[in-house]
Parts: structure tokens; sequence; C-alpha cells
């Protein structure tokens, strides 16, 4: 069935979403779309098949046909879109099956019509004008892809050898415990520094594991009521031996009327990762703080301390995985690059965010904000 006027916009504006042929004008969009034919297919009948010679494209008019590689299922293609185009210009065997959903008309445009078009030395000079511009673009995205995963291997090779040291710390303490305790010599000191250090190393690891359970989604949130003041003294309790050790004073503000939804556990280890970041960063005799409260947005925690802050140039990358193994020279605060991504995912998996400040005096603020009611929104 040869083709109508009516037909022809539609077949053009199809031929100009294609790979192929999207950069040539529409005088040789128009002169290909009536080169071809239109012909109807029955419902499960294969446009063609995977491994097959290439001899015509297809652009659907009516109905919808899927493409598969192998067994799986790619993408559906309905009215308007273009199938096979690649056979017109390349000899290769067909890369996917194409088959029919429902009745469908289709322009088939075979290789022998299109050779002809190929004849007219104008077309044929616009032909390679539109294929090399498409051959520059692909150069470009190569070579952007590749630097991409050049900057990612990188900071997989950063956070590697920074895990491994922040491990190789604790796992010399069990060592050391052990092998004192093989020559007899216990005390609660020794046995609880021993704890501390596997408790340590227990915590780095499930961040890594939770990390990736978060960024798929698979990680559903358990939410419940919490009672701020509880949930406040509670970490500080946990938190304080370290600050004791560090000889940084912790002190807690409680500014919250009421109870509040999340999933305790996830934001408990957010509160005590952002506590723990200030403890490593701020200087003996300073004081670090945790405040609770409520704003308009929400529920707030807080986390203030004295260290050295955060420079504005890494703000941007700070709550990135990876973000803060960025080498940046002179840089006063670094980091294995896990701790602060896994507080963003935990703040965002209930439907808020995170953010970091200048602190008045010197030093950062960094505030959680988890909305109303929000827990398990994503």
């Amino acid at each position: 069935m040869k083709v109508t006027e009516e037909q022809i916009p539609t077949l053009v504006a199809a031929l100009k979403r294609t790979e192929v042929f999207g950069n040539l004008p529409d005088e040789s969009l128009d002169r290909i779309s009536r080169s071809g034919e239109i012909v109807e297919f029955g419902t499960g009948a294969n446009l063609f098949r995977e491994g097959d010679a290439g001899d015509a494209a297809y652009i659907l008019v009516q109905g919808e046909a899927s493409v598969f590689r192998g067994r799986q299922k790619v993408v559906t293609r309905g009215p308007g879109e273009c199938v096979g185009e690649i056979a017109l210009i390349d000899d290769c065997p067909r890369s996917a099956t194409v088959r029919t959903d429902t009745n469908v008309v289709a322009l088939v445009i075979r290789s022998t019509a299109f050779d002809q078009l190929l004849l007219d030395a104008p077309f044929t000079r616009r032909m390679l004008v539109a294929l090399s511009g498409k051959i520059r673009e692909g150069d470009s995205l190569l070579w952007e892809a590749i630097e991409q995963l050049r900057q990612v291997q990188a900071l997989k090779d950063d956070l590697f050898s920074l895990i491994v040291h922040d491990l190789r710390t604790p796992l010399t303490s069990i060592k050391a415990v052990v092998d004192l305790m093989a020559e007899g010599h216990t005390s609660k000191e020794l046995l609880a520094n021993g704890k501390r250090s596997a408790a340590y190393m227990q915590t780095l690891l499930s961040d890594v594991l939770d990390i990736r359970l978060l960024e798929e989604g698979e990680l559903p949130l358990e939410p419940s009521s919490i009672d701020p003041t509880e949930f406040v003294s509670s970490i500080v309790e946990l938190i304080e031996q370290h600050a004791r050790e560090r000889k940084v004073v912790l002190r807690s503000v409680v500014d919250h009327a009421g109870m509040m939804l999340a999933d305790r556990k996830l934001l408990r280890r957010a509160v005590e990762n952002l506590l723990m970041n200030a403890l490593k960063y701020s200087p003996a005799g300073s004081e670090v703080e945790l405040r609770i409260g409520t704003c308009s947005d929400g529920t707030y925690l807080e986390v203030l301390d004295r260290g050295p802050g955060v420079p504005v140039a890494l703000r941007g990358n700070l709550f990135k995985k990876f973000g803060s193994v960025e080498k940046v020279q002179g840089s006063p605060r670094r980091g294995h690059g896990l701790g602060l991504h896994f507080v963003a995912l935990i703040a965002r998996s209930h439907g808020g965010d995170v953010n970091v400040s200048d602190r008045e005096e010197g030093g950062s603020v960094f505030r959680i904000v988890i909305p109303m009611g929000a827990a398990g929104a994503r």
C-alpha cells in the first residue's frame, strides 16, 4: 500500500526521533518516507528476529510492538516510533527481535529503496553530514564516560584505602587485647577497649551495607513514636564516654513538645554519625552541642561543634557518596566518605534533608530536618 499525503507528517516526525536520521532536513525525511510502503501485521507477528539479516526499517503508524533481546523485553514502541533503521546503512545481523503486541500498521522502508535514494548525490551528502555529526556526538559522549569512569575509580581507590585504614586501628586494638589475655592479663578496661573496637568495626561495616540498601530503596523504614527528651538522653549517654576521652564537653538542648515519628534506629545512627564527626574535629576543651526542636518544616536535629568548619567549596559534595574523600588541598576536614552520605540517605528516606552551615564564632552546624508525620516518604 502506498504512503498517503496525510501520513507524511507523522512519518517525518518519527524519522526525526531516530539516531540515524534525526539530523537530516525535512526534505530528505520526506523522500525517505515516500520511498516506503504501508504494510499491516497481525498480533504476535515478528517484524524481524534477532540474528536475521537486516533489510528494512519500520515506522509504526498504528498499534504497538515490543523489542526483545534474547527472552528479555527491552522496550515497547508505539505509533510514530521507528525500529530497525540501522539496517538501512549497516549489513550487520539484527541485534534484537521485534514482535507486535497488537495489530500494527507500519511504513516499511526496504534497503533496496533506500539504496536508490543514495544514488542522488545531494541526498547522500546530507546523509554523510548527518552521520558525521552523530559520530562526533558519540565520540564526545564516549570521552565523557571514560573520564567519569576514571573519576569513579579514583574515588573508589581512595574510599578503599580509607576504610582499610579505619579498620586497621580497631583490629590492632583487638589483637593487642587478645595477645595480653593470652599472656594471662585481664581487666575490665582491657575488655572494654576490645569491645569498643569490635563495635566500631561492626558499625562501619553495617553502614556500608545499609548505604547500598537505602540507595536501592530496599531498606524499609520502621517508624515509631519517639520521645525527644528520652531519644536525646540515650544518645548523649552513649557518646559521652567518647567526648570525655577527647576532652570535649557534650551538651544537649531539647526544645520539642510532644512526640515525633521516625525510624528510631536509623535516625539514632544518623545523629550518632554527626556527633562522632563533630568530636573528631573538635579541639580539646571545646563544646559539642546536640539540639532538637520544631521548625516550620517539621522536627530539626542539630549538631554544633567548634571545629575548623567546612570550606564552602566542599559543601556541594559533602553529603554525596565518596564526596568527602576528594583530595582537596589544604582542606582541614576529611573522612572515609560514607558517614555523611549515610546521614543524608537516612534524612531523605524520611522525606527530609540535611545541610551544613557556619557556626557563629567558629565551627559548624549540621542540621537534619524531618517533616512532621513524613516517616517513610521517599
